[in-house]
């Protein structure tokens, strides 16, 4: 045997055997020849024959299922994350209570506005007086006769707005909402229904103290400052309606926004930016001086006219858009809502307008949430009163 082949026959076929050979190849996770192999999706080895590719190393199983597996995300993603959104939605329902503070506020809101209306108008502008309405009052529509400006009108037209102011007065301080919400969408309907000059804010009102009926109706709380901590024990319909009222409000006010910017697309001024020019030119919706002149010089150039009046449109347009977004983009378009409004009150005087259209972006935007620490505590007055001194302490 030459030198260097000191190696039995029986040791040289026991290396080259099959078994030993995959138990390297299991070691090294190498295939034939030091090959590298490729793991399939499902676990297996793909064979190097199966691996090459105009040249290049590509496995083509698990490109393909890699393909596969992006378009069944692409589409079925989207419907996978609906059954979580409902059981989000069912767990929301039966814990969290849209009995809150925000609610209460935006009520006030809602009466507020109404109530600067009627108290800061002239009597002579606010009901006015003409050959076809000569008590100053529409009460020719249906429906017309239950109206609170219609039940007095004339020369008992004081009668009924010292009645409305009275009722306002009292939605704005919060008490017995679930007394307070039928009168409180009476007045604002009998005003909308009752006025001869409409106002797009006086049916937005009426329209979304309307829809509030039904979860005012079941709010048990004194004032609608302070929190429902008993609404877990509520019955499971009463949640329900209590939902349903508030995701009707907020259809109801996307539905205003995405409207008031399509509406607009088809006028020829909004669509080459120059209707902010005639709006400050007429004496009626103007401002007074020096914002006036101001804002003259801001829209008499094509691109200040332009990007306020195209601002606007996208602003209602992103605001319509929030009905389906997350929480950060809701409290951003919060923010740019208000001052949205508050723009338009300054510039043209529609405060009562905007006071509505706040009420309805906290209606539309800020969704009830569950309390913080601070909010569940127990104040120290209910604690005390819930604490039976006859109680027999147990014995140690």
């Amino acid at each position: 045997m030459p030198v260097g082949h000191s190696s039995s026959p029986r040791r040289i076929r026991r290396a080259r055997s099959p078994a030993v050979r995959r138990g390297r190849s299991r070691a090294a996770g190498t295939g034939a020849v030091g090959i590298p192999r490729v793991r399939r999706t499902d676990g297996r080895a793909v064979p190097p024959s199966h691996r090459r590719l105009r040249g290049d190393s590509v496995n083509i199983s698990t490109y393909a299922a890699r393909t596969r597996g992006a378009i069944d995300l692409a589409l079925r993603g989207p419907w996978r994350s609906i059954p979580d959104a409902l059981r989000r939605a069912d767990r929301d329902i039966r814990e969290v209570s849209p009995f809150t503070p925000v609610l209460g506020a935006a009520r006030s809101l809602l009466a507020l506005a109404t109530l600067l209306t009627i108290l800061f108008t002239p009597n002579g502008q606010l009901f006015f007086r003409s050959v076809t309405y000569p008590d100053g009052v529409t009460c020719d529509r249906v429906l017309s006769a239950i109206s609170l400006f219609c039940v007095w009108r004339g020369d008992a037209a004081g009668v009924a707005v010292a009645v409305a102011v009275v009722l306002l007065a009292a939605v704005i301080s919060g008490y017995l909402p679930a007394v307070t919400a039928v009168p409180h969408w009476w007045v604002a309907w009998s005003f909308n229904m009752s006025s001869p000059i409409p106002d797009g804010g006086d049916q937005v009102s009426a329209v979304l103290t309307l829809l509030l009926v039904p979860i005012l109706l079941m709010d048990r709380r004194r004032h609608h400052w302070q929190l429902d901590r008993g609404y877990p024990s509520r019955r499971p319909v009463a949640k329900v309606i209590a939902y349903t009222a508030l995701a009707l409000c907020a259809v109801q006010v996307c539905v205003i926004y995405f409207h008031a910017a399509v509406g607009k697309f088809a006028v020829e001024e909004w669509a080459n930016g120059t209707v902010l020019w005639y709006w400050f030119q007429d004496p009626t919706f103007a401002p007074a001086e020096p914002l006036r002149t101001l804002m003259l010089g801001v829209v008499g150039s094509a691109a200040g006219g332009a990007v306020l009046a195209y601002g606007s449109l996208l602003t209602e347009l992103l605001l319509a858009f929030a009905l389906v977004a997350g929480p950060r983009y809701r409290a951003v378009m919060l923010v740019a809502g208000a001052l949205f409004h508050l723009g338009i009150a300054v510039c043209f005087g529609l405060w009562s307008f905007s006071t509505t259209m706040l009420a309805a972006l906290l209606l539309y935007l800020v969704r009830p949430s569950r309390p913080t620490a601070a909010e569940i505590v127990v104040p120290a007055d209910e604690a005390l009163s819930s604490f039976d001194e006859r109680r027999p302490v147990p014995s140690p």
